[in-house]
């Protein structure tokens, strides 16, 4: 079964960079954002991410709607395995997202992504 990561702001710029680069490593991938499921830059997205990405329409600063974020994408995908936390959006936001979040095996800024997931392909042979 692939891993499944959340990509917050994947949709364009770095966090579609790296939305990429999970799905090249073999990873199902759940995009949020507060962006309309029919933006042009959402649909442009899941197009060339392919049928192993979704997107779901959230805004992270409504922190008591998070469960039920991730209670839809573990529906669809499975539960999450991964966050890359790259919407722009407060600290303490981030922070309670990774608090739902508890069973992630990795979790990274985008500053910091891009190495990431090049040593997990080095060291994992994905």
């Amino acid at each position: 079964m692939k891993p499944v990561a959340l990509v917050t702001g994947g949709q364009q710029g770095i966090g579609f960079g790296v939305a990429e680069a999970l799905i090249g490593s073999g990873f199902k991938l759940a995009m949020a954002s507060r962006s309309s499921p029919d933006d042009p830059g959402v649909v442009a997205a899941l197009d060339k991410l392919g049928e192993n990405a979704r997107y779901f329409r959230h805004d992270l600063q409504e922190l008591d709607g998070i469960p039920a974020l991730l209670e839809k994408i573990e529906r669809e995908l499975g539960p999450v395995d991964a966050l890359v936390s790259n919407a722009g959006v407060p600290a303490r936001v981030r922070a309670i997202c990774l608090i739902y979040c508890r069973k992630i095996s990795i979790s990274c800024s985008t500053s910091n992504c891009a190495a990431l997931f090049s040593w997990r392909r080095r060291s994992h042979g994905g």
